[in-house]
């Protein structure tokens, strides 16, 4: 396998060529639906009382339980994604693997969470395949009566995962199909051109349903319906195992997936804005005092029997929606976010693949056409047929899960009153101003004021209705707020995300006020290798901001943090274990000189500081190389490049062929003309007609694989995976890039291993690289110091108080 300067050329390439996401396309795209002539009503849902168990047994009405249904059960046609992406993410993510894992262990290994009522297959399908079975009924695929498998496909054992029969495995595919290769992670051209057997679509379910902290199961791996709950969010999801599942530790790219801490995954690792930000799996909480905080006149869940009067046009034009997404950018209301939420899974992907380079980014996107999606996606007008009973469900089933309601909850809760109301003295003085949505009527007609929250006449209010006796009844414990990220001074990883932006993937589906939004100016970081203090300036147009978390079971759901970087995790879903992580997340936010960077207040900066660079940035475990399959190596080219690839793939030697034809006509002239200078440049010419035919038949996957590295143990992942072509200047970049490349080549040369290996790293490119990140700021369990000045007693109070929400 080749390890010579290719690399390099690609990524120059790449940084040079202006990049577009438009191409020449044949027709508009249409989804398999509407291919198939169906509507929106072939796609009805379903109608049972299905789950009935779940959320606490909750009395739903019928149009309550098919939101519930929708939620566990609808894939929105992304299954077909899902197979498309099996044979292209360069080897790395098949969801049908995660479909025949061993049952066992699937919440340790994936995070994942088993379907009741299933067991283990004892023996294989017609194809050879190990898939969980119904355990009251016969071996085969199998679905609860009443819901129809044409559109909600089978259970496959896994929460959120459904099978479907894959519809172009025909006659010839089944001769094909072999699941000694298909079950060899190594076969890679048998991987990235086999026709599977099933399609694997995905449902909010797989991210969202977890266990339920009110009712916890006696044996994890194997709950009861009733010990599941959809709103409380999976905090044991394992991104790096779900989506790596053929991947070896080998390839940075799996190092980069396998340190996104458990119960967080990068919404933008698909659609790449080429910022590695994972995001907590956020618990849905009070959804209809949401409405009421957005909507100060509205009536909570009464509203959604009115969805065309759920959000009303204001005088001014504007529209007030609760904003939905961490860093607040899905600002186009509930049932909007709601629908949207399926494009990014998939739905609709013949035209979604399209406005970007799926995986690897680089290429500049364009804004999905929501107006497009209306018109030509029958999944879409399904899915927007059934928010409305989505929104109704959260709006009755996502409430409180109190510690007092745990099984043996009330043994930790503190029994003494005078702690319980200094700790609610502690956190009307500290917390309240936006950690609640009761407030007083002169801040909700100015919620984005913070200064009005440091007013006596706030503390006086504060005081008075945290002791309350129904102050937690029908509070969201958050005003939904955006807060600039250097206020809150957490990592701005998530913050600075930009595929809402302007021009960008989300365009059309954020509002115009988070577009709108100005930078919240210089943000400081930190060097990963030095420690060394720095700044950089943060964009405007929507990026830089973090919406005010719920503190709605704050006991259940550490580790803390949009990244859950803050606190232990220990993937115990009992009381003790949740408490147990708690405990020690609380205790890091208060004390901040207890967290991994060890941090102290520096008197001269007035702020708190790290001293300490290792566990708190994320990087690699051992020596990786960016690795990339011959066989991957057309789409890598192709996803970069759209159209202009198109020449290469299909005749790589023919502009090269061109390039030489005309260097031999160069050299004829020079010969006629008996000029030595003239005959040179014809042998230049030739030259580096050969070397670019070189470049492109092996970028067409005619030499061998793509490898650039290696990259040192103990890199920071993020140092790579940050590099943005766009923002930067292109020159800066390629330099970057090709002094990079040469520093990974020098350490291959020396035998550079280890801390010598990094050490040459960091000294000849860190700076650099951090130079030309998207964010440079990679210190993950930073800010969030409120309260840290507190005494101690004050801060064990709050601890007291907390555990109460």
């Amino acid at each position: 396998m080749r390890r010579g300067p290719r690399g390099i050329l690609l990524l120059t390439i790449a940084a040079t060529l202006p990049m577009s996401a438009s191409g020449v396309v044949a027709e508009t795209p249409v989804d398999e639906a509407k291919a198939a002539g169906k509507t929106a009503d072939d796609y009805p849902e379903a109608q049972p009382d299905l789950f009935h168990e779940m959320d606490g047994g909750v009395e739903l009405t019928p149009e309550e339980w098919r939101g519930r249904n929708t939620w566990m059960l609808w894939s929105a046609g992304n299954q077909a994604f899902w197979d498309w992406l099996a044979t292209h993410s360069y080897g790395l993510t098949d969801l049908l693997r995660v479909v025949v894992s061993e049952r066992h262990d699937r919440l340790e290994r994936f995070g994942l969470i088993n379907e009741p009522g299933f067991t283990e297959a004892t023996e294989p399908d017609e194809f050879g395949l190990m898939i969980d079975r119904r355990a009251d009924a016969e071996p085969g695929l199998w679905n609860p009566s009443g819901v129809d498998p044409a559109v909600y496909g089978y259970s496959s054992g896994v929460i959120g995962l459904r099978i479907f029969p894959n519809p172009n495995f025909d006659e010839a595919a089944r001769a094909d199909w072999s699941p000694e290769r298909y079950a060899d992670p190594d076969d890679v051209e048998y991987h990235k051109d086999v026709v599977r057997p099933y399609r694997v679509g995905m449902t909010c379910a797989f991210c969202h349903v977890a266990h339920h902290p009110l009712h916890p199961a006696l044996d994890a791996e194997n709950p009861e319906w009733s010990n599941l709950s959809n709103s409380i969010g999976n905090q044991w999801f394992n991104t790096g195992e779900i989506f790596a599942t053929a991947g070896e530790d080998s390839n940075f790219v799996v190092q980069l997936l396998r340190q996104v801490p458990r119960g967080t995954t990068d919404t933008s690792l698909i659609a790449s804005d080429n910022n590695n930000n994972p995001n907590t799996m956020n618990a849905i909480w009070q959804v209809a005092e949401r409405l009421r905080i957005a909507v100060p006149e509205a009536l909570g869940e009464a509203t959604l029997a009115m969805p065309d009067k759920l959000f009303p046009v204001q005088d001014d034009g504007t529209r007030l929606t609760p904003h939905v997404l961490v860093d607040g950018a899905d600002s186009i209301g509930i049932l909007g976010a709601l629908a949207r939420v399926y494009v990014n899974i998939g739905e609709f992907h013949q035209e979604w693949i399209t406005h970007h380079n799926p995986l690897v980014g680089i290429r500049e996107q364009s804004p999905v056409p929501l107006a497009t999606v209306q018109e030509n996606s029958v999944y879409w007008q399904a899915s927007a047929k059934r928010v409305v009973n989505l929104a109704r469900f959260f709006a009755k089933s996502a409430t409180r899960m109190p510690l007092a309601d745990a099984p043996g909850g009330a043994e930790h809760l503190s029994d003494d009153e005078a702690v319980l109301q200094r700790g609610k003295r502690v956190f009307a003085q500290n917390c309240m101003g936006c950690h609640s949505s009761k407030q007083p009527d002169f801040v909700v007609a100015d919620l984005g004021n913070l200064e009005l929250r440091n007013s006596p006449e706030y503390e006086a209010w504060a005081l008075e209705a945290v002791s309350a006796p129904d102050f937690l009844e029908n509070n969201y414990l958050s005003t939904d707020q955006r807060i600039p990220v250097t206020v809150v001074q957490t990592n701005a990883g998530r913050a600075l995300a930009d595929n809402a932006t302007r021009g960008h993937i989300w365009d059309n589906f954020s509002s115009e006020t988070y577009k709108g939004l100005p930078s919240v100016g210089e943000i400081f970081a930190y060097d990963p290798f030095t420690g060394e203090e720095f700044t950089f300036q943060a964009p405007s147009g929507g990026p830089g901001y973090y919406r005010v978390p719920s503190l709605v079971g704050i006991w259940a759901t550490a580790p803390f943090f949009h990244n859950n970087s803050l606190g232990l995790y220990n993937g115990d879903p009992s009381v003790e274990g949740r408490l147990a992580a708690f405990d020690d997340a609380v205790r890091k936010l208060l004390w901040p000189e207890t967290r991994d960077s060890e941090f102290r207040f520096d008197q001269g900066k007035d702020r708190w500081v790290p001293t300490r660079f290792d566990e708190s940035v994320w990087r690699t475990t051992s020596e990786s190389e960016l690795h990339i399959s011959a066989a991957y190596l057309p789409d890598l080219l192709t996803g970069v490049l759209n159209y202009r690839s198109r020449l290469i793939l299909v005749h790589p030697w023919l502009l090269p062929g061109l390039v030489i034809g005309v260097g031999l006509i160069v050299i004829q002239r020079a010969r006629r003309r008996e000029s030595t200078r003239g005959f040179v440049g014809g042998v230049v010419v030739i030259v580096l007609g050969v070397g670019f035919g070189m470049l492109s038949s092996f970028l067409a996957g005619d030499k061998g694989d793509l490898r650039i590295g290696p990259v040192p143990r103990g890199t920071p992942v993020s140092l790579l995976a940050n590099v943005s072509s766009h923002g930067t200047e292109k020159s800066k970049l390629i330099g970057v890039v090709a002094e990079t490349k040469k520093t990974l080549r020098d350490i291959k040369r020396n035998g550079l291993t280890g801390d010598e290996a990094g050490a040459r790293l960091r000294d000849a490119v860190g700076s650099d690289l951090l130079q030309v990140s998207k964010c440079p700021d990679l210190v993950t369990d930073r800010g969030h110091y409120f309260g840290a000045e507190l005494g101690d007693a004050d801060k064990l109070a709050l601890i007291e108080f907390l555990k109460t929400f």
